[in-house]
């Protein structure tokens, strides 16, 4: 059966086993058939279930010479590029009650991840919250894999070996919010106090806000869910104190973190 690099083994055709028949029986028997003579022959006819077998045979151990192809081929790319779930590592650490974001894959972090977990490297716990990252990063990913971070530490795998991993902190921003909301004449709806409305607003914010995504100050107030009693009603954000005021869609790096506070809100009723 031939065989190249590109396709691998190639069964042989009917036309092809019989050929090779024909000549062993031309050899064997001192005879000078043709093809066309052969094909009228009782030799003929007796070889060809045997030569059905036979490419019944080929083409069986072809198909079974590609799977096996393919799945060395699979294993390779297993050893050479292990594979990691990211949104599954981050349910655990949500899980594990931490707060946790991943950075997207560029062509210029391809091979990298890098996670970002919310912990405070001030607090008297932090190496022992450190180090449940870490194990928790370790369960959850596969050896071999660089993780990029300022944190970095290691972790012991099941036979002994200390494995490196890391993660970043956020890089946190004590943002004040300015809710503007325009009454209107004529819903005949009272306007809730300032108290009510800033809850309003944290809640959702808390609801809705996640360490990493970007900030879109139209999600988190709105008239159709949050305020029937307005005509419009806009949202606005001071990323450091005394900075502009902004309105447009904050792009945000995989490891900022706005911190909300309702003394750091203000509403204007017009």
């Amino acid at each position: 059966m031939p065989y190249t690099d590109k396709n691998g083994y190639v069964p042989h055709t009917m036309e092809e086993v019989m050929q090779l028949i024909l000549l062993d029986i031309n050899d064997q028997f001192n005879t000078s058939y043709s093809y066309d003579q052969f094909v009228g022959t009782g030799f003929y006819k007796f070889f060809y279930v045997l030569a059905q077998r036979i490419v019944a045979l080929d083409t069986s151990f072809a198909e079974v010479y590609a799977k096996l192809q393919d799945y060395v081929r699979f294993m390779n790319e297993q050893i050479n590029a292990p594979a990691v779930n990211p949104e599954r590592a981050l349910k655990i650490l949500r899980t594990a009650g931490f707060t946790a974001s991943v950075r997207p894959v560029t062509q210029d972090t391809a091979g990298e991840l890098a996670f970002c977990v919310d912990l405070d490297d001030k607090l008297p716990n932090y190496a022992t919250q450190k180090q449940r990252v870490l194990d928790i990063l370790k369960t959850c990913t596969a050896g071999g894999i660089y993780f990029a971070g300022t944190e970095t530490g290691t972790s012991i795998l099941s036979n002994g070996q200390a494995m490196p991993y890391a993660f970043f902190l956020p890089a946190r921003y004590e943002v004040s919010l300015k809710l503007t909301i325009h009454a209107s004449a004529s819903s005949g709806l009272a306007v809730p106090s300032e108290s009510q409305i800033k809850q309003t607003l944290a809640d959702n914010l808390a609801a809705m806000y996640r360490m990493g995504v970007d900030f879109e100050p139209e999600r988190y107030f709105t008239v159709s869910r949050d305020a029937s009693y307005a005509a419009a009603v806009k949202l606005e954000y001071q990323k450091e104190t005394g900075g502009a005021w902004s309105d447009e869609v904050y792009k945000a790096d995989f490891k900022d973190l706005f911190v909300f506070n309702q003394e750091r809100m203000e509403t204007v009723v017009l």
